[in-house]
C-alpha cells in the first residue's frame, strides 16, 4: 500500500512538473511569427491629411466656438481618464459621460419630434419627402439652423483621431448629428437653388470621403461610407435625375465623386484603430480582475490569462484588413475571402493561456471583421456607379440605350464584381452588395434623357445585368 501511495505521489508530481513545464514553455515561446508580423502591421502609424475632426464632431450638439473645441474635448478626455472603469462592463452614466460643454454653452440638441423629421443617410426619398411638406422642413431647419451650421462646418478636416480614452465603457461622439446639412440642401434644390443645393451636397459627400477613409474608428469608417453615399452620394444622385442635360455642376461635384483609389476600398487604417480599442479593453479586464479579493481567483487569473498573448492570438484576424491578399481583391473587385475562424483553445499558447484564448475565440469566431471589409468594396462600387452617372451626362444623346452606352464606360468605371444592373423599368441603375446583412442592392435613378426608349428595350427586361466580361473597355 506505501509502495502504490509512493508511486502515485511520483507520478503526480511528475504530470505537475509537466504542466508547469507546459506552461512556463507556453509564455515563453511568445507569439509566432505569424502574429509578430500581424502586431507590426497593427502598430504602424500612418500619415494623416489636414486637422482633426473629432473635437468637432464630440462638441457638436453645443454651440462651441471653434476655437474652443480642442480644449472642451481634451478637459474631458482627462476627466473620463480619471472615472473607474464599470465593473460590469456597461457605459457611463449619462450624466457621466456628458461632456463640460453642456454646463458653459447653449444646446444645440433637436427635439425628439424635430429629429425624427431630418432626412437620414438609411431613408430614401428625401427630396419628396421636403417637397411634401416644405413649409414644415423650413421651418424645422430655422428652429435647427446652429446645428446645421456646426456640421456644415465639419469640411474643413482631413481625418478622424479618437481623443477620448480608450475604453468599452466610455461615451462616442454623436455622429447621428452631423448628417443634418442633408435636409438643408434637399430644401435648396426644392426651392430653386439648385446650384446651392449641388455644391452643398457636394462638398459634404466628400469631406465624409476623406475623414472615414483616414479615420482610426471602425464606426467613424462606416459613418463615412453612410454617409457620403446612402447620405449626400443618393441625394445627389436624385438631383441630377432631375437636371437637365445641360445644366452646368459645380466643379466641386466632379472631384467630390472622382474614381476611388484603392485605399478608399481598404478598412486598414480603421482595424489598426480598432486593434488599439480592443488592447485598452484587454487591459482594463485585466486591471479589473486581478485582484478580486477572492485568493483563489488572484492565483489563477494571471496562470489562466495573458494579456500579451491574447491580443497576439487576435492580431491576424484585424490585419488581415491590411494584407496584400486583401489589397489584391479589393483591386480586382473580387470578395475577399475571410480568414478560417480561430480553433477553440487550440495551439500550444493555449496552454498558458487558457482564458486569453477563450476571449480571442470570442473576438474572432465567425470573421467578424469580414462584413466590415466587404462593405468597403461595396463602397467603392458605389462611387463608381455615381461617377458613371456623371460620365452619362457627358455623353451625346445619340439613341443608343442606357446598356449600350454602359458597355462604353471607361474601364476606371467598371466594377467587375459589381455589375451595374438596369432596374424599375429602365429608370434606375443598381448594384449587388458583397455584404447584404442590410440591403441586397444600392440603386440611383438616372435621368429622364437617360431612360431608355421602348424601341430600345426590345429584348431586355428590367434589371438585366450588363456582364462586365463583355463590356467595351476604353
Amino acid at each position: 500500500m506505501r509502495r502504490f501511495i509512493r508511486w502515485a505521489l511520483w507520478i503526480l508530481l511528475a504530470l505537475l512538473v509537466i504542466v508547469v513545464g507546459a506552461w512556463w514553455l507556453s509564455r515563453m515561446l511568445g507569439p509566432t511569427a505569424e502574429q509578430k508580423t500581424a502586431l507590426a502591421m497593427l502598430g504602424k502609424e500612418s500619415a494623416v491629411r489636414g486637422s482633426n475632426a473629432f473635437p468637432a464632431l464630440w462638441s457638436l450638439p453645443y454651440d462651441v466656438p471653434e476655437d474652443m473645441q480642442q480644449a472642451v474635448a481634451a478637459e474631458d478626455a482627462k476627466r473620463f481618464g480619471a472615472l473607474p472603469a464599470s465593473p460590469s462592463g456597461e457605459f457611463l452614466s449619462a450624466q457621466a459621460s456628458t461632456s463640460v460643454a453642456a454646463a458653459r454653452y447653449a444646446d444645440l440638441t433637436p427635439s425628439e419630434a424635430d429629429w425624427s423629421k431630418f432626412c437620414k443617410s438609411r431613408t430614401a426619398g428625401c427630396l419628396e419627402s421636403v417637397r411634401a411638406d416644405r413649409g414644415g422642413y423650413a421651418a424645422l431647419l430655422a428652429r435647427n439652423a446652429r446645428l446645421v451650421e456646426r456640421s456644415i462646418a465639419l469640411r474643413q478636416y482631413g481625418h478622424y483621431r479618437n481623443g477620448l480614452p480608450l475604453r468599452n465603457d466610455g461615451p462616442m461622439p454623436p455622429f447621428h448629428y452631423a448628417i443634418a446639412p442633408l435636409t438643408r440642401h434637399a430644401l435648396d434644390f426644392a426651392d430653386g437653388r439648385q446650384d446651392a443645393a449641388l455644391a452643398g451636397v457636394c462638398q459634404d459627400a466628400a469631406a465624409w470621403r476623406r475623414i472615414g477613409s483616414h479615420g482610426d474608428s471602425l464606426i467613424a469608417r462606416m459613418i463615412g461610407i453612410a454617409y457620403a453615399t446612402d447620405g449626400y452620394g443618393r441625394l445627389f444622385a436624385d438631383m441630377l435625375a432631375e437636371l437637365p442635360a445641360g445644366h452646368r455642376l459645380p466643379p466641386v461635384c466632379i472631384s467630390a465623386f472622382a474614381v476611388p483609389v484603392l485605399e478608399e476600398g481598404l478598412i486598414c487604417e480603421a482595424m489598426k484603430g480598432e486593434s488599439k480599442f480592443v488592447a485598452e479593453g484587454m487591459r482594463a479586464l485585466y486591471d479589473a480582475s486581478s485582484p478580486v479579493g477572492d485568493p483563489i481567483g488572484d492565483f489563477l487569473f494571471p496562470v489562466l490569462f495573458d494579456e500579451e498573448m491574447t491580443l497576439a492570438r487576435m492580431a491576424p484576424s484585424q490585419a488581415h484588413a491590411c494584407s496584400d491578399e486583401v489589397r489584391h481583391s479589393v483591386q480586382a473587385d473580387t470578395p475577399i475571402k475571410p480568414l478560417p475562424a480561430t480553433p477553440l483553445n487550440r495551439g500550444f499558447d493555449c496552454v498558458g493561456n487558457y482564458v486569453g484564448c477563450l476571449l480571442a475565440h470570442v473576438g474572432t469566431e465567425g470573421g467578424p471583421y469580414d462584413r466590415y471589409a466587404l462593405r468597403g468594396q461595396d463602397y467603392v462600387a458605389r462611387l463608381r456607379l455615381i461617377a458613371t452617372l456623371l460620365w452619362l451626362r457627358e455623353q451625346e444623346g445619340d439613341g443608343t440605350s442606357i446598356e449600350q452606352r454602359l458597355r462604353e464606360r471607361p474601364r476606371a468605371l467598371v466594377a467587375p464584381g459589381h455589375p451595374v444592373e438596369v432596374a424599375d423599368g429602365g429608370r434606375s441603375l443598381r448594384i449587388r452588395h458583397f455584404d447584404d446583412s442590410n440591403d441586397a442592392y444600392w440603386q440611383v435613378p438616372i435621368a429622364a434623357a437617360d431612360v431608355r426608349r421602348p424601341d430600345a428595350a426590345a429584348g431586355d427586361q428590367a434589371g438585366s445585368s450588363v456582364g462586365f466580361s463583355r463590356l467595351r473597355r476604353t
